[in-house]
């Protein structure tokens, strides 16, 4: 699947204050770089709010790694500065087992709710935050050469904010040959007040555990600032296929390199 370039995914998803209510979320892949990202937040494009993250830790439970987290946001500051965590947890991720999460925000509390599985992580912000935006990322890389594959995938993806529910596209990295993770983004614009995002996280790996955040994802949830609204904006019908088919096209590519 052809993402779009970084550029034009801020271009296309940009969101306006004055969105009308009866407009579905914008949501679309970005080939977009973390530094990319980073530099959204740095030109003050993008404010982030908190971000809530599943990562590979130690591969266990003990309190040497954590694997959960909602951290703090990233400040505009030169190399955009390191995330803090609020809250954070531990976890022992198996390999391809398909785990819930629930992800929740209350905007008039201010109230951060981030479940894996059956823990539960907790954290607040200042109430009427008004977060209009989500980038999901996912991240595949190696730990050495005896890590044979890796993959994290987000799937069954569910929507709800104070206007509607909807199904977002499903969302994979893969790691192939080579030592350069790779890593992919999902932006979801439109998002009214609050919120709850649900569906499944999937860890995968092959040989040697890809430790700490080589298998990873993050919810990055803030608000795009002083954007021109879109006329045309993306659908959740079009791009659910256009990711979809993305990920067999990932999947055949990673068997042919194997």
């Amino acid at each position: 699947m052809k993402k779009l370039p970084g550029f034009l995914a801020f271009s296309v998803l940009a969101l306006s204050a004055n969105a009308l209510p009866a407009q579905a979320f914008s949501v679309a892949p970005s080939s977009m770089t973390d530094s990319e990202f980073n530099g959204l937040i740095n030109s003050r494009q993008f404010t982030e709010l908190f971000v809530a993250e599943s990562r590979a830790g130690n591969g266990s439970l003990s309190s040497a790694e954590r694997e959960l987290g909602i951290n703090q946001p990233v400040l505009p500051v030169i190399g955009g500065g390191l995330p803090f965590p609020d809250a954070q947890g531990q976890f022992a991720w198996g390999s391809n087992q398909p785990v819930d999460f629930v992800l929740s925000y209350d905007n008039t509390t201010g109230g951060i709710s981030y479940q894996v599985a059956d823990q539960t992580l907790t954290a607040n912000v200042d109430p009427g935050s008004d977060p209009n935006s989500i980038f999901l990322r996912t991240r595949a890389q190696p730990k050495d050469t005896n890590t044979l594959s890796s993959s994290l995938i987000l799937q069954s993806l569910l929507l709800t904010d104070d206007r509607e529910t909807d199904t977002l596209p499903a969302l994979a990295s893969f790691f192939t040959q080579g030592e350069d993770p790779d890593i992919d983004y999902l932006v979801v614009s439109d998002v009214v007040g609050s919120f709850t995002l649900t569906g499944q996280q999937v860890f995968s790996w092959e040989g040697t555990f890809p430790d700490r955040s080589r298998l990873a994802t993050q919810f990055k949830v803030g608000t795009f600032n002083n954007v021109d609204p879109v006329p045309e904006p993306l659908t959740i019908l079009g791009t659910a296929a256009a990711a979809g088919f993305g990920i067999v096209l990932k999947r055949r590519r990673a068997a042919q390199d194997s």
